[in-house]
């Protein structure tokens, strides 16, 4: 059992520079952008996400708390659309090292749909690196499905550096997803897309 407490802003500067960092490597672990500049372009994209950062409208950053009061994680989700209706979306979802494989994540889950829908709500969606197969797992088990995938060749051209992930959305920082119960390596989530356009709000 765990509840989702507002961060407070001490909490939020470390968590930030935690969800950058990861969210770059996540990028550089699959090919998606060079290792060189992958954090200067984390944290730009970061800072148009949430202009306003903490108290940036629509967004909500929570600090996982358990039982004993320890902070154990944190999360972090927002409106896809118009806040407080329709879908909640969550950018960013991570159990500290220490306190993984506790069921953290999963309470946390579980915990976020009581306040989404308090908060107007009624659908909750998220993204995760298709080769973290434990965090899609823990996602399908709390209630989740698949919605769309995504799928990419790599061909190349002789001579030529790789083009882009044309696949990323082209604001977003993605949302961190981590399957942190098991005590997986973090999951980044994109932001919200949609087939007709990819519109950061967003996660």
């Amino acid at each position: 059992m765990v509840t989702l407490s507002p961060m407070e802003p001490d909490a939020w500067e470390a968590w930030r520079a935690s969800s950058i960092r990861g969210y770059a490597a996540d990028k550089v672990r699959v090919a998606a952008w060079p290792f060189e500049g992958a954090e200067e372009r984390a944290t730009a994209m970061f800072g148009r996400i949430v202009p306003d950062g903490l108290h940036t409208r629509g967004h909500e950053f929570r600090s996982i708390v358990s039982q004993a009061g320890e902070i154990v994680g944190a999360l972090w989700f927002a409106a896809e659309d118009e806040v407080g209706r329709g879908a909640a979306y969550i950018w960013d979802i991570t159990i500290d090292p220490d306190h993984r494989g506790r069921g953290y994540g999963r309470d946390a889950m579980e915990a976020l749909e009581p306040l989404a829908r308090s908060l107007g709500y009624d659908t909750i969606r998220l993204h995760v690196f298709a080769d973290n197969a434990v965090a899609r797992h823990l996602y399908l088990s709390v209630g989740y499905h698949e919605t769309e995938v995504t799928m990419t060749k790599r061909i190349g051209v002789p001579g030529l550096a790789p083009a882009p992930d044309a696949t990323a959305a082209p604001l977003p920082l993605t949302a961190r997803s981590d399957a942190v119960d098991q005590g997986l390596a973090s999951a980044h989530a994109v932001g919200p897309r949609r087939r007709s356009r990819s519109t950061p709000l967003h996660p």
